[in-house]
């Protein structure tokens, strides 16, 4: 009887220690994506290119797809909030969660498969990349 009270509050322990290990690498890339935004940007008209959405993807792949949304969420939207873009912080906040979570989602899809696709991921990632660089322009003008 001893043995398992012991047993059950180990993971217990373990499963709030991954609770907050979640919490500091979704809290550490959401300030990574305002970093990126904030600092490593190139004005091109009204817009700007900056390197956000890597850090994105990058915590998507790391740490899961809503991790990484989150994160992306947070960082971006606090930046759009603090910067004078209040009024496109909602949608920020939106496609960047869905950027991570989409990200996690094909990501976990692809490693489940014995033979990785590398070609038409390529290919994916180009249509994906001016598909939305499409849509920006069309949300934006």
């Amino acid at each position: 009887m001893r043995n398992q009270e012991v047993s059950t509050l180990e993971q217990e322990k373990s499963k709030n220690t991954i609770r907050l290990l979640d919490a500091v690498m979704i809290a550490l890339f959401a300030a990574l994506a305002y970093v990126a935004v904030w600092v490593l940007r190139i004005p091109v008209g009204p817009m700007f290119v900056h390197l956000g959405n890597l850090t994105v993807v990058t915590a998507a792949l790391l740490l899961g797809g809503w991790q990484g949304g989150l994160a992306g969420a947070i960082g971006m939207g606090l930046f759009d909030l603090m910067n004078g873009y209040a009024s496109t912080a909602p949608k920020t906040i939106i496609l960047k969660f869905m950027i991570g979570f989409i990200t996690g989602l094909v990501y976990a899809a692809l490693r489940r498969r014995k033979k990785f696709p590398t070609i038409p991921l390529v290919a994916l990632g180009i249509v994906a990349l001016v598909a939305a660089g499409r849509i920006t322009t069309y949300v934006l003008t």
